[in-house]
């Protein structure tokens, strides 16, 4: 038998709390919450700025356990609420408009630049055909 260190009773858990004492804080905490819902979203939001590589760890080990389920959430969430990810997008692109142009004109010039390299190589290619040929007719003259 342990006494609990807030009430001070004997039970029978391992723990040094028993189950009451936990089972009330646990609702003190949830009426704290939902009275002081701005201030407990504040702080959360400033913790996650402090450690935010930690809670991308978190996010990370969790998602690898789970992946199928993981995705499977996503994919229902998506089919869900085709709006709100419309909106998410339409936000995202509104506000890295300049990148993603920036973006885009570098895939543009780098496909060029690859087209313009494939048509010299096809010019090569033919100037090499043509002088082999002229090389093949003299070298039958020759003979």
């Amino acid at each position: 038998m342990k006494i609990c260190t807030s009430c001070k009773k004997p039970h029978e858990e391992e723990t040094k709390r028993c189950s009451l004492c936990k089972e009330y804080d646990r609702e003190w905490n949830r009426q704290y919450r939902e009275a002081n819902r701005e201030k407990t979203r504040e702080s959360v939001r400033k913790s996650y700025k402090r450690n935010k590589e930690k809670y991308r760890e978190k996010s990370r080990k969790r998602y690898e356990a789970n992946k199928e389920k993981e995705r499977e959430r996503s994919r229902k969430y998506r089919e869900d609420n085709p709006e709100k990810i419309k909106e998410i997008h339409s936000k995202y692109r509104e506000a890295n408009r300049e990148k993603n142009r920036k973006r885009g004109r570098e895939w543009h010039a780098k496909k060029r630049a690859q087209k313009a390299h494939e048509g010299i190589n096809i010019f090569k290619m033919k100037m090499l055909e043509a002088i082999k040929t002229i090389n093949k007719k003299k070298e039958e003259e020759n003979v």
